[in-house]
């Protein structure tokens, strides 16, 4: 296996979705609906090999039960845009056993219950397609075991165009929150329609207010806290099982690789390809795989070459050095009797020098 998947979406009312139905379905089971009065029947579900529910810390033992659990989910969520959950599906390396799986799912969902989100998950054992899919609540657990909060109410402060509140102590507006002084920034005015700021009953300003996520789990950058911390899980679980292989959750514009990502296929197209029919997003993904084959074999034949090209520069780069050092001690031989120039004109003239001077003495 040489990629990651983890895929994230929101269960909820606006949508007509249901958290008993997911529940239902992740884990071959049937539930019923308290809300609806519907019977949700998974049961001839047949590739869920293994489910179970992972309460967090402060979650009532009942809710072990997962048609309890997500009963008690849509009763406390009253909203016409409620979010009853997310849902997760994570891949599952090919090379792990039904029991590596199982192993691993207990490791993943640590990453969620020590959030404080109950984890409610199956392991889906379709051919070629092993993953885990579970749901995790999104609202926390006081400590007496009842529902807390996910967003509160606080003042609307200015931001910058990053979204970051501005700091700027000499404005006017300028708030601080003495108990909490990270509690702080630039309220913005409520005002009436004459431009004057809103008052209370009892002549205090009024402030414009804005709803936080309580918990952190809206935040964009958890979706990614997420992904890498699955992704490091199953690489850990890969080396503590003697697998050579590991994965990255970043996307290959993040490793900066040229390849094509393929697309999530879904379970009518593979189940279109089993009946001997051709899928449109199979077939996606096959031209994709193939085009990702060529251009990987482009680049080793590409990096093959330039490496052969560096070696034999290399080579001839050292002939050169062994040339010139050649060169080099050859005029140094020379030169070691103080001769320069041209050494036969001086050993002509020292010559005629010697023999004038014998005739001389004659």
């Amino acid at each position: 296996m040489n990629f990651f998947h983890l895929n994230c979406r929101i269960v909820g009312r606006a949508k007509g979705k249901s958290s008993v139905a997911a529940a239902a379905y992740i884990s071959a089971e049937k539930i019923l609906n308290e809300r609806t009065g519907l019977i949700h029947d998974f049961s001839r579900k047949r590739d869920v090999i293994f489910a179970d529910t992972v309460l967090c810390k402060n979650a009532p033992s009942a809710y072990r039960d997962r048609a309890v659990l997500w009963n008690a989910v849509e009763k406390i969520e009253k909203s016409s845009d409620a979010r009853f959950a997310r849902q997760f599906d994570l891949a599952i390396p090919n090379e792990f056993t039904e029991e590596q799986a199982k192993e691993l799912f207990y490791d993943v969902d640590h990453i969620f219950t020590d959030q404080g989100m109950c984890f409610d998950g199956g392991i889906h054992w379709e051919e070629g397609n092993h993953h885990f899919d579970f749901l995790v609540t999104t609202r926390p657990f006081k400590e007496d075991g009842s529902w807390g909060t996910k967003e509160k109410k606080d003042f609307a402060f200015r931001r910058d165009e990053t979204g970051n509140r501005i700091i700027d102590k000499s404005d006017p507006y300028w708030w601080e929150d003495k108990k909490n002084p990270d509690r702080c920034g630039i309220r913005i005015p409520d005002l009436e329609k004459n431009g004057e700021q809103k008052r209370d009953k009892k002549g205090g300003r009024i402030w414009k207010r804005e709803r936080v996520d309580s918990t952190g789990w809206d935040k964009t950058e958890m979706v990614e806290h997420w992904r890498e911390a699955c992704c490091q899980t199953i690489n850990s679980k890969a080396i503590e099982c003697g697998f050579s292989f590991q994965i990255d959750h970043r996307s290959y514009k993040k490793q900066n690789k040229d390849l094509v990502p393929e697309i999530h296929e879904g379970y009518m197209a593979r189940k279109m390809e089993q009946d001997g029919l051709v899928a449109d997003r199979c077939q996606i993904n096959r031209d994709i795989r193939q085009y990702n084959f060529v251009l990987r074999q482009i680049k080793e034949l590409a990096s093959k070459i330039t490496n052969q090209i560096i070696g034999k520069a290399r080579e001839i780069l050292g002939r050169f050095k062994n040339l010139k050092g050649s060169i080099g001690a050859v005029g140094k031989a020379r030169g070691d009797d103080g001769y320069s120039g041209t050494t036969a004109e001086r050993d002509r003239e020292s010559a005629n020098t010697f023999g004038g001077s014998r005739e001389l003495k004659s």
